[in-house]
């Protein structure tokens, strides 16, 4: 699953949920992968105020009888304010014990499976890792 990096963070977070995955694939224009948003992303959001606050960008608005200042939120930030900007990724034909290896390496569970022009195809998770490891036993 892929988002468009200028997409709404709160619909990228409603995708996560909705589909019940850990992890999404960030996008370009161009559908070249360019980062990840991930479920952690999530509880740091909501476990900061710092983060919160990124969340919805404060917009002052002057109320014309009183002229004093109140604040609204606008539309949330875009995904790529919140993006892991350097994904880990394999291509197809890349070994099974090289994907182990660069999830150990990152400390990753996931990892991005890229054609030739950079457009996610697919992903790795650790569960299909060990699925595939238990059937060859």
């Amino acid at each position: 699953m892929s988002v468009l990096h200028s997409e709404r963070t709160i619909d990228a977070f409603k995708m996560l949920k909705v589909c019940n995955v850990s992890g999404l694939a960030v996008v370009d224009d161009n559908g070249k992968l360019i980062g990840v948003l991930s479920g952690r992303d999530i509880k740091r959001i909501s476990s900061t105020g710092a983060w919160i606050s990124r969340l919805f960008k404060p917009v002052r608005v002057w109320s014309v009888p009183s002229s004093s200042a109140r604040f609204l939120h606008t539309f949330p930030l875009q995904v790529s304010e919140f993006v892991h900007n350097k994904p880990i990724v394999v291509r197809p034909d890349d070994s099974l014990s090289h994907a182990i290896t660069k999830c150990v390496e990152n400390s990753i569970h996931r990892v991005f499976v890229v054609n030739e022009d950079h457009e996610p195809i697919g992903v790795l998770s650790l569960t299909d890792i060990l699925r595939e490891l238990l059937n060859k036993t």
